[in-house]
């Protein structure tokens, strides 16, 4: 079979989504139905460049849903080289990806996927590990005209320590899935590292609950439990954290919050537990109840670069009003508990 060029449009009945392909060249060669499949595919899928060469099983194995189905590409996803084989096992309903082992740039992934299908749903249960994570190589599809929504005209560059941008929580009502994952090394986006993240996970009719997390970040461990509930039209998505922070270094919390002075030890606890609404953390700290507490151990500050315009220099200052003329604040201890409502934290000798 070879197709060169053409175009495939497959539309979702029950969700109304579509998937485009532009096929540039599609090849599957085999002697017979007893024979192993030589694939080539080199085309577009959703706006994604994919090119890839493999071999795949015998279609009489395929057909016949007995034996799982061998699968081994490899090319180039994105413009990032890309390694995949797998096996799949069929039944009535269900499909399942066996023994997966996924690279992509620098990313490793392995595992086993399963897909069943709940009336006009897929569900899914999911299995993976990965030593090397990256968020960059998972290359997500650009939305096809016919389905994409009205986006808002881009907004001013915000000043909020906590970014107003809208979090594509809508995908928690696309499907239902459950699981684990685990990554030693999750790179994000900005250039920082989690490690030894894992996570296990729930998402059924738009209701995400995570009741065990845990990952290395800052300097120490962080543990917690997350909840997500996108069925409530007021206020937009309900969202509970509980979080529990560990041995955390003083100068990583400070330059996640945009202050980036020199501090030397200052190791630090924390445990917050909110409830809040909306789609970005901006909104979501705007709206917290609850409560949190940080406990800092003894820490050296420089004082160097003081700006008096920054919320962390303000207060130093008034802790310490010498902070001008001496080279560094020597911290003892500092202990903040701070009780939320509506966003708002009440400080009544809790500092």
């Amino acid at each position: 079979l070879a197709i060169t060029p053409g175009t495939l449009a497959y539309r979702d009945g029950a969700t109304g989504s579509e998937t485009h392909i532009v096929i540039d060249t599609l090849t599957l060669q085999a002697r017979d139905a007893q024979s192993p499949v030589n694939a080539e595919f080199r085309g577009t899928i959703d706006g994604i460049a994919v090119a890839l060469t493999g071999n795949l099983g015998p279609l009489a194995t395929l057909a016949q849903r007995r034996l799982p189905y061998p699968v081994a590409v490899q090319g180039d996803v994105a413009g990032k080289k890309t390694s995949i084989t797998l096996k799949v096992q069929r039944s009535d309903g269900f499909v399942e990806l066996q023994d997966i082992e996924a690279n992509s740039g620098a990313s490793k992934v392995r595992g086993k996927l399963g897909i069943r299908q709940v009336g006009t749903q897929n569900a899914y249960t999911v299995d993976i590990t990965s030593e090397t994570l990256a968020l960059s190589d998972i290359a997500l599809p650009v939305a096809s005209p016919s389905s994409a929504k009205q986006m808002p005209a881009p907004r001013n560059a915000s000043h909020y320590v906590f970014p107003d941008t809208p979090l594509p929580l809508d995908a928690l009502r696309k499907g239902n899935a459950s699981g684990q994952v685990t990554v030693d090394r999750l790179l994000l986006a900005d250039g920082r590292t989690l490690g030894n993240v894992r996570m296990q996970f729930t998402l059924r009719d738009g209701k995400l609950d995570v009741p065990a997390l845990q990952l290395a970040s800052y300097g120490g461990t962080l543990a917690g439990k997350l909840a997500i509930d996108t069925t409530r039209p007021q206020g937009g998505p309900a969202v509970t954290l509980v979080l529990d922070g560990h041995q955390l270094d003083l100068a990583a919390l400070l330059a996640a919050s945009g202050v980036k002075r020199e501090v030397r030890g200052g190791k630090t606890e924390i445990a917050i537990d909110v409830a809040m609404r909306g789609d970005s953390p901006h909104k979501w700290m705007a709206s917290a109840n609850g409560r949190a507490r940080a406990v800092v151990g003894p820490a050296t500050l420089v004082n160097a670069k003081l700006d008096p315009g920054v919320w962390f220099d303000q207060i130093a200052q008034l802790a310490n009003p010498f902070r001008t003329v001496e080279p560094s604040t020597e911290l003892h201890c500092a202990v903040i508990r701070l009780l939320l409502a509506n966003g708002v934290a009440q400080i009544d000798r809790s500092i």
